[in-house]
């Protein structure tokens, strides 16, 4: 990956790496510090395990599109993340371990959080949050937000564990101002649960899996 660091030099506004059954990669902090970069993209799919991100620092004033897949994200580096790209405007993590509880920002328009695996509770703090979209099939720790009233299109997608768990569908408990909800939920203990949670938004596309039919 020390190619990297020459596309940094060159002050790119987009940088692209799919990398598709490689080794565990490790990517130069240069990129993590390039003044001109509006758009990352990092799919890494490795053999063995996820790569982790792990810079030094984390600087991009300019970057407003970030897209993560295939990685472990500490709680240390998330936060530098957040801190480190003041403009980010839309983020996406895909089947990546998010070893962190908090997203906060105050320009993030767009999240999407995709087959991921969480160790804790996460806390979305976002005021100018748009759309948020999560996909999950595993158990995770769960999902509230916080000051997200700003918030008009939501898409969820999850199922309970073996147990019935649904702690999950506590994330539409922070839903006040949505206009479209869409809900893919794979359970009937998913449906029960939230059918006193939805009540305020507007329009409901609701699609329930149940898996005895």
């Amino acid at each position: 990956m020390e190619w990297l660091d020459q596309v940094a030099l060159l002050m790119p506004r987009v940088i692209s790496v799919f990398i598709y059954r490689g080794n565990v990669l490790d990517i130069p902090d240069l990129v993590f510090s390039c003044a001109s970069l509006q758009e990352l993209e990092l799919f890494l799919n490795t053999c063995d395990t996820r790569t982790i991100i792990r810079p030094k620092s984390i600087n991009l004033p300019s970057l407003k599109v970030l897209k993560l897949q295939d990685v472990y994200l500490e709680d240390d580096i998330a936060q530098k993340l957040f801190l480190g790209c003041p403009s980010l405007e839309s983020l996406y993590l895909g089947i990546s371990v998010l070893d962190f509880s908090y997203i906060s920002s105050k320009v993030l328009k767009t999240l999407a959080l995709e087959e991921c695996w969480q160790f804790n509770h996460m806390q979305i703090c976002c005021p100018c949050l748009i759309s948020f979209n999560i996909e999950c099939r595993e158990q995770t720790g769960g999902i509230s937000l916080k000051n997200t009233a700003s918030l008009a299109n939501v898409n969820i997608s999850l199922q309970t564990n073996d147990d019935g768990d649904v702690d999950d569908l506590n994330i539409l408990e922070g839903l006040s101002n949505v206009s479209i909800l869409k809900l893919d939920l794979q359970s009937d203990e998913l449906k029960v649960h939230c059918l006193s949670l939805f009540k305020k938004s507007k329009v409901l596309i609701c699609t329930l899996r149940n898996q005895s039919n």
